[in-house]
């Protein structure tokens, strides 16, 4: 009896889902987000989503309008998150980004992409103890990706752990030498207090990238932290040249060294 449950079951699942249906859908979508129809493309999203809940780009394309919401506030509100009353409507258009991103990466647990789009949108809402557990997850399933191990430490440095950033970016630099990769590790590197390390890869970094402006900024603080204050004063002024906030940027340098001399 339990094979005939189970085929049952499959059956069932088989006719409900309806690939040409969902394909309609998604076609539709694309003619409303031509128009500008937001709210339109997204239930058009929604219900290709019903028709077909294992294509996985569906699950990417909905949480990418939410965040098309989210970046666009001049738009028209979306209508779900604008009468709801649980979240902030930020918040809510947030939240739903990143529920859509994870329903799909459940879907689809082997479909890496899900699981990047997954990490990605944590990464962005802050969600570094996420992020870093899904791009852990996603290096398992790509493990000859330079990108994906930056990517990883970049979460690392983000959610406190400086040193666990260390070996991702040791290995991505070994694999291929980026500006990235070395600004990161210069960057825990200082976070730990190895500020010679931290120097040696920020100068290189901003050799290969002179307009790198958190670069100036990082190496400013590790220069204060030596006592260097003139080459400190110097990566103050070339950031502020790339746009950084002068006046906000010393408060920062402030702040860090106070809490360094309370350290001590």
């Amino acid at each position: 009896m339990t094979w005939l449950v189970a085929g049952i079951t499959m059956l069932t699942w088989v006719k409900a889902v309806n690939y040409p249906r969902a394909a309609m859908k998604i076609s539709e979508a694309v003619e409303h987000i031509g128009s500008g129809d937001g709210q339109s493309t997204l239930a058009a999203l929604d219900r290709a989503i019903e028709l077909a809940p294992d294509v996985p780009v569906y699950y990417i394309w909905r949480a990418d309008l939410y965040s098309a919401y989210l970046e666009n506030p001049e738009a028209t509100p979306e209508e779900g998150c604008s009468l709801q009353r649980d979240l902030e409507y930020r918040a809510c258009l947030a939240t739903r980004s990143y529920q859509s991103h994870l329903t799909g990466s459940q879907q689809s647990p082997f479909y890496y992409r899900s699981r990047q789009a997954l990490a990605n949108s944590a990464f962005r809402f802050k969600r570094y103890e996420d992020s870093v557990e899904q791009y852990r997850q996603v290096l398992e399933m790509v493990p000859s990706s330079w990108q994906l191990r930056i990517r990883l430490a970049d979460a690392y440095i983000q959610n406190g752990q400086p040193q666990a950033a260390l070996q991702p970016l040791h290995e991505s630099l070994a694999m291929k030498e980026s500006t990235q990769a070395l600004f990161l590790r210069g960057r825990a590197y200082a976070a730990l207090g190895l500020y010679r390390d931290a120097i040696l890869d920020l100068d290189q970094a901003l050799q290969s990238d002179p307009k790198l402006a958190q670069g100036y900024v990082v190496r400013a603080l590790v220069y204060a932290k030596l006592g260097r204050a003139a080459k400190s004063q110097e990566d103050i002024d070339r950031a502020v040249d790339l746009g950084v906030d002068r006046a906000q940027l010393e408060r920062s340098i402030r702040n860090a060294m106070r809490r360094s001399s309370g350290r001590q």
